[in-house]
């Protein structure tokens, strides 16, 4: 017994692993614009943008490899560590998605400091499609955590969710608090995945719904990658 005992953990790392990353069009800014002056910020942080958004891609990949593989059903150890992966995958999607946008914001008060120039509209356009794939992938973050908040709860509670318990209602009224594992939040949980039926089908339709959204993510890294080289040329 004490030899198969390697097994499970092979079979958890093997399932972990991170789906392929599809190709993005995305590609870094070449160096030949990188110029001194005003020329070289634009660079870094339209590359440090591009570069956020390639590592919101991994992590999105790897989202919806981990809800397709997900089991949520089985024993407590898959359990908690399946929403564990989970709860992570969704702090890195958010946590990039601001960085990201955080370059875009240097990128156009750097813009600002410059003189009108005719690289300023594409200079717009590479900014609002990033904008793009980085707001849908908040959205995905948060819709992610709420997902990952009702799968955690949804064994305590049983399967009747929809109806607030001792611990919302000591959430409202102090003088009723008793000891619980529930969440202080007052109010029923909601996913947008809960009428799949069971937590495992809720990790279904999450990862189709997120692969839906990749389609849109992907149309807006090619918009930016038409218009990333052009947003920086002949700047001076």
């Amino acid at each position: 017994m004490l030899a198969f005992g390697w097994l499970p953990l092979l079979v958890s790392l093997a399932v972990a692993s991170p789906a392929p990353v599809q190709p993005s069009p995305l590609h870094e800014i070449g160096q030949d614009h990188a110029l001194p002056g005003a020329c070289g910020p634009l660079v870094v942080h339209a590359n440090a943008a591009i570069a956020a958004q390639e590592r919101e891609r991994q992590w999105l990949d790897r989202t919806i490899a981990r809800l397709r593989s997900l089991d949520v059903e089985g024993n407590a150890l898959n359990r908690r560590g399946a929403i564990s992966d989970l709860t992570r995958l969704a702090d890195e999607l958010h946590v990039n998605a601001e960085r990201g946008d955080d370059e875009l914001r240097r990128l156009g008060e750097a813009a600002g400091r410059m003189p009108e120039q005719a690289h300023r509209e594409n200079l717009r356009l590479f900014s609002e499609a990033l904008q793009s794939a980085f707001a849908d992938e908040r959205r995905t973050a948060d819709d992610l955590a709420a997902l990952t908040l009702y799968l955690e709860h949804f064994e305590i509670r049983g399967t009747d969710l929809d109806t607030p318990d001792m611990a919302h209602v000591a959430a409202a009224d102090p003088l009723q608090r008793v000891p619980t594992n529930d969440p202080p939040a007052a109010g029923p949980l909601v996913s947008p995945y809960q009428t799949a039926g069971s937590p495992n089908r809720m990790a279904r339709a999450a990862a189709t719904d997120f692969s839906g959204r990749l389609l849109k993510i992907s149309a807006a890294e090619s918009r930016a990658a038409l218009h990333g080289d052009d947003a920086v040329t002949g700047c001076s």
